[in-house]
């Protein structure tokens, strides 16, 4: 005898995570290409002040499963999954110009967002 049941679930996950940095100091550092230049004081300094802030992050994924009894002793379970990770907004990094010996600050993403991320989801 056959069953020839299904079970259909639909669903969506979201979560908002918010890192935050506190900083009760700024930083020191030194930078040497090797230690006879970290003896000799041929390094490189770099301080940073203190710092402090938080940005969410949110995830958003939706998805669908299909479990289908196709005997009473065999059971097929398939789905899918589609999920997208918006980019916080971009933050000013530092960057050094070698040539120029100055820092540029630039804003660009820390992700792309493609839309196109879909996954196979079973139970």
């Amino acid at each position: 005898m056959e069953a020839r049941t299904h079970s259909l679930r639909l669903g969506t996950d979201y979560r908002r995570i918010v890192p935050e940095r506190r900083d009760s100091s700024g930083t020191l550092s030194l930078i040497a290409d090797d230690l006879p230049a970290l003896e000799n004081q041929d390094y490189w300094i770099g301080r940073s002040v203190a710092q402090s802030g938080s940005e969410p992050v949110r995830e958003l994924s939706i998805w669908a499963q299909d479990t289908w009894q196709l005997r009473p002793r065999l059971t097929l379970s398939s789905g899918l999954r589609w999920s997208t990770a918006p980019r916080p907004p971009p933050p000013g990094l530092n960057f050094l110009d070698p040539s120029l010996g100055t820092f540029e600050t630039e804003t660009r993403p820390l992700w792309s967002v493609p839309y196109g991320h879909f996954a196979p989801r079973s139970a």
